[in-house]
């Protein structure tokens, strides 16, 4: 018998280099690891203050939403109102009641028509929109379908 083996046994030197690159890579593998979990992390982070931030987006833009139609439903019921006074007639179609008694309803309307229409100023610049535009003629005079539909339609999209 021979005292040499004839198997492939590696050199010493080269197991002992197989094994240093095989930490090595084991220790990038740990890094690469953490540094994947630590991204993922931050990830997950940024995901939930998104999440966050679009529904609270959207909580508010619903507010929004309600607190215009509340005020566009003010000026529809005052219209309506006076329609039904003044038995269906439309040329005047809005125009609130009196609120003063023994003043001319022309004034009053005109009155009721400037506080409507600044309320609806402080609420666009309140929500950072466009103001309504001014109608001529009085709010009502010009009409919910002529002034604040459009108006409404804008603002809402």
């Amino acid at each position: 018998m021979s005292e040499h083996s004839t198997t492939n046994t590696p050199a010493p030197e080269s197991v002992t280099g197989l094994a240093i690159t095989v930490g090595s890579l084991r220790s990038d593998l740990h890094h690469h690891i953490e540094d994947n979990e630590r991204l993922l992390n931050e990830l997950r982070v940024l995901v939930s203050d998104e999440t966050t931030a679009r529904e609270t987006a959207h909580a508010e833009l619903t507010e929004t939403v309600a607190e215009l139609a509340s005020v566009i439903e003010e000026a529809v019921t005052a219209m309506q109102e006076y329609a039904a006074r003044n038995g269906g007639k439309s040329s005047k179609a809005g125009t609130p009641p009196a609120t003063t008694p023994g003043t001319p309803p022309e004034r009053n309307r005109n009155e009721n028509n400037k506080a409507l229409y600044a309320r609806l100023i402080v609420w666009a610049e309140d929500h950072g929109v466009d103001a309504p535009p001014k109608p001529t003629g009085g709010l009502f005079a010009a009409g919910y379908d002529k002034v604040l539909q459009p108006w409404r339609a804008k603002v809402v999209t």
